[in-house]
């Protein structure tokens, strides 16, 4: 990683910090549980079994997309016509008085599933991506306005949170009917760690010194970065910069950054009529020490009183237009702090997924009932309970409807469908059909989407 890149990657984590990643640690739902006639439905419960009665294989990457975020934000509250121009004030006059976001992805790699007699067995690999956010909103008053106003005074900006996770995982699943009304199924994880990043008590505040007549802004705290890099510093020791330190084997599977975790689930089926089911998905951890670093702010960046700067009117002197002003921002902190390699590991948990539904079957083709699913991560916990109705169509469309209360606070309407052949999958579900045609105005947004093949084998 160059200094430029550095630059590049500080000044992405202001934004961030700002509020235009909506989103370690989000929340994952996952819509696809009421769609039952996909073996994708088996990644919320372990339990739940094949009823393809074939193998299926997910195909790389479109064998299964899904992301979902949730925000106190819009989307185009940064920007107006069409993404093509942005505007600090508008984005700082939408938001509350803390802006927070979780965001969440999955891309499978590979996915396969088959049935053999009361047994079902599954093997993935996917690539996950987790963060959050949460930013007090006088940090973005400072990007609209600029540093003139705080001359003179000392004054607390503001603190932000940033948390970001990118891992590997490799899960095998095993389901099995014990007798005719319960499944049961685990799923151990091994977890590859790629990409952490987590700061710690970082807050921004301004200093007036004036025996010198200058403006100190000053970063506090810190934050852990592990990833493929190494860091180079001078002969003082101090920090330089950043350089790649890339590695096949860092890249496929992260052997020194490994985690572990396990699913649990068990299916209940008491009659023909009535079907309960529970599970508890990601207990476990990542630990990191390889490429990784303990960063400390340890320094004030100074401003001359004669480079103050204002952002709010192009043309009176002194401007500087807010996404320059970020720029000469990170032109600064490589100036600003201190690196060290992490001496102990680093351990960090996944959201656990709590999750528990009933459902009434009215005949072979239709059935309803409700899912609840939790997701606790601290102060990032998430609730979501739905209703719903399921109907197959000739063995070849499934479809169904549901009616999400978001966190008892607002509802959400879902769709999901599936179209099969003799050998092949393709389906889509959304727990908020609605926010995925006015996408860039939604606060709250999910989408799984994939293509399977399906293979006939003979029978056991």
């Amino acid at each position: 990683m160059t200094i430029a890149q550095f630059k590049i990657f500080i000044i992405s984590f202001v934004y961030f910090t700002g509020g235009l990643l909506f989103s370690v640690k989000g929340q994952e739902s996952w819509p696809l549980n009421f769609l039952p006639g996909l073996a994708q439905s088996s990644i919320l419960n372990p339990a739940v079994q094949n009823k393809t009665d074939k193998l299926v294989i997910g195909l790389p990457v479109v064998s299964g997309i899904h992301f979902d975020w949730d925000a106190n934000i819009n989307l185009n509250s940064l920007s107006s016509n069409n993404f093509k121009t942005y505007d600090v004030g508008a984005f700082y006059n939408s938001i509350e008085k803390t802006g927070d976001g979780s965001f969440s992805g999955n891309i499978s790699m590979f996915y396969a599933s088959l049935k053999i007699d009361d047994w079902n067995f599954t093997i993935s690999l996917s690539d996950r991506v987790n963060a959050t956010t949460k930013f007090d909103s006088d940090i973005v008053k400072l990007i609209r306005d600029g540093i003139n106003n705080y001359y003179g005074a000392n004054e607390n900006v503001g603190s932000a949170k940033f948390d970001f996770l990118y891992y590997r995982e490799l899960a095998f699943g095993f389901s099995k009917k014990i007798w005719k009304q319960m499944d049961v199924g685990i799923r151990p994880k091994i977890y590859f760690g790629k990409f952490y990043f987590e700061t710690h008590n970082t807050n921004l505040l301004f200093e007036t010194d004036t025996e010198n007549r200058e403006l100190l802004l000053k970063p506090e705290g810190s934050f852990t970065l592990s990833a493929p890099v190494i860091y180079n510093s001078g002969a003082d020791k101090n920090f330089i910069n950043f350089s790649a330190n890339v590695l096949p084997g860092d890249y496929f599977f992260n052997l020194r950054n490994l985690g572990l975790a396990v699913d649990l689930g068990i299916v209940f089926r008491p009659n023909k009529h009535y079907e309960f089911s529970a599970s508890v998905r990601d207990i476990g951890f990542i630990g990191f020490k390889h490429n990784t670093f303990n960063v400390d702010f340890t320094d004030p960046i100074r401003y001359n009183e004669n480079n103050l700067y204002q952002s709010v009117n192009f043309e009176e002197s002194h401007y500087l237009e807010p996404r320059e002003a970020l720029k000469a921002l990170g032109d600064s902190v490589s100036y600003i702090i201190s690196v060290e390699n992490a001496n102990i590991r680093t351990f960090t948990s996944i959201p656990v997924n709590i999750n528990f539904s009933g459902k009434y079957n009215f005949s072979k083709t239709l059935s309803g009932g409700f899912s609840n699913q939790f997701f606790y991560l601290a102060e990032n916990s998430i609730n979501q309970f739905s209703g719903f109705v399921h109907s197959s169509i000739k063995d070849k469309f499934e479809v169904a409807g549901s009616l999400t209360l978001y966190n008892f606070s607002k509802f959400l309407v879902g769709f999901g469908g599936s179209y099969s052949t003799s050998f092949s999958q393709i389906y889509f579900s959304s727990n908020n059909i609605l926010g995925i045609f006015q996408a860039t105005t939604t606060k709250n947004l999910n989408l799984c989407f994939g293509i399977n093949l399906l293979f006939t084998t003979k029978n056991y």
